[in-house]
């Protein structure tokens, strides 16, 4: 399970860092889909025991920082993003899930 999550996590990374190329090429993108498909990924990870949820950070941390740098590729090219709320509310879902996975790990 680990190894399939990890690659799954790993070809959403790969998407992402393919939408950063082509807005920054002026290409028009639907990101939509991502919120799904990264939401359905962070509650996978948080079924797997601890030290299974813990070799997953790495790739998890490599998304979550393609999806900010998909953010800010998309706001330098002017591109309409969500109200600032809903944002905020996304991120702050994921930060409870990524908590919630490592709680009893002792990293947080």
């Amino acid at each position: 399970m680990t190894e399939k999550l990890g690659n799954a996590l790993a070809s959403l990374t790969a998407e992402i860092d393919a939408m950063i190329v082509a807005v920054q090429d002026g290409q028009e993108i639907d990101a939509a889909p991502l919120e799904a498909r990264a939401t359905s990924l962070c509650q996978a990870v948080t079924t797997l025991p601890g030290v299974e949820a813990r070799a997953l950070l790495e790739q998890m941390d490599s998304v979550i920082t393609a999806l900010d740098a998909l953010g800010k590729a998309m706001q330098n090219k002017g591109a309409r993003l969500p109200d600032s709320d809903k944002t905020t509310e996304a991120q702050e879902v994921r930060a409870a899930r990524a908590v919630s996975a490592y709680k009893n790990t002792g990293r947080y």
